[in-house]
């Protein structure tokens, strides 16, 4: 990867808010009620994010190492992506995102939702010949990251902390031209499991997937929960979703915290984490990584196991350790169940 000429930059957050607090949370709060006595507009993943940050402007959305981010600078930058795309995302051609995972990455991908067309996410981890792949697949000609470019990339604009950017062959150029993708989709993902192609999940089917498994866990805006995922794995849908579109809090672990269970178990009890989403292997090295009582998470009161696999003896060992007191481990329903 080649972090090639950058255009001018634009401030990475948005400036505060000018007018008071109390005044701007009661203006939201008189928004958040008139789109709802409206309904003007369509239910998707953006559109519920606008509600829930025009309820919860002043709260913090998400966190990284180097600070945080509101659901307002959130909303705010998201906007600023999707009014750059504008003329230029291409109606039914998925946008892509290659984002670090900082407390911004959530606002490229509302940001890419809300110009009209699906994200195609991206693991700036995974080698370049993978990355080029899924965008000549999915016919993604523009990038927006935070993460340099591709050799085939060339930098348009700045929004934010983000560079968007434009492949220099794709579609017809590139010889393979995709089928535009229907209305209503909301990602193309490229995983393990996705095959030689990617999928294509609809936002009705990520809010349908959201309201059946979030009542499990009973989620609101006092949880605080963990993306500990790339973008494009299937359970990064879930944890990015499950507490931005309610309100709460996403602290968003980097590669070394999400990868090394003791990194990972060091967060969880630093940032007061509520709500962790794991799958088995993974929730295994951690339970074994605080088996030695070193650590204790007295703040977190669930688990969410997803792609199935058996957990019982690691739940056995975890709850008997009592690292996790008020921990209660549930399933989410179909494995990662968004794809």
């Amino acid at each position: 990867m080649h972090d090639r000429t950058r255009p001018e930059s634009s401030p990475a957050t948005p400036p505060s808010p000018g007018p008071a607090l109390t005044e701007l949370d009661q203006l939201a709060t008189d928004v958040g009620r008139l789109l709802d006595r409206i309904g003007i507009a369509p239910d998707r993943i953006d559109t519920r994010f606008a509600r829930t940050a025009a309820r919860h402007p002043a709260r913090t959305a998400t966190c990284d190492s180097d600070g945080e981010a509101t659901y307002l600078e959130l909303e705010w930058l998201a906007d600023d992506v999707a009014r750059r795309l504008e003329g230029r995302a291409e109606p039914g051609r998925p946008v892509a995102v290659r984002a670090a995972r900082t407390r911004f990455a959530p606002a490229a991908v509302i940001g890419v939702l809300r110009a009209g067309v699906p994200c195609v996410p991206l693991d700036a981890d995974d080698p370049a010949d993978h990355q080029a792949y899924a965008l000549e697949d999915s016919g993604a000609g523009l990038i927006l990251t935070d993460c340099g470019l591709l050799e085939d990339e060339v930098p348009l604009l700045k929004a934010g902390p983000f560079v968007l950017a434009s492949r220099l062959l794709y579609g017809a150029d590139s010889g393979h031209e995709p089928a535009s993708l229907p209305q209503g989709s909301a990602y193309v993902m490229h995983t393990a499991d996705s095959g030689p192609e990617g999928r294509v999940v609809g936002h009705a089917q990520v809010l349908a997937h959201l309201d059946t498994a979030v009542p499990l866990v009973d989620t609101g805006p006092d949880d605080v929960w963990t993306l500990c995922h790339p973008l494009n794995a299937d359970l990064s849908v879930w944890e990015l979703w499950g507490p931005l579109l309610h309100g709460g809090r996403l602290v968003m672990a980097d590669h070394e915290a999400a990868t090394d269970p003791d990194q990972l178990a060091r967060l969880l009890a630093d940032r007061r984490v509520t709500v962790l989403s794991q799958r088995p292997d993974a929730f295994g090295q951690l339970a074994a990584a605080t088996g030695d009582g070193r650590i204790r998470l007295p703040a977190l009161r669930r688990v969410v196991l997803a792609d199935g696999g058996s957990a019982a003896a690691d739940v056995r060992s975890w709850q008997d350790g009592g690292t996790a007191p008020n921990a209660k481990v549930v399933a989410l329903p179909d494995g990662a169940g968004l794809l």
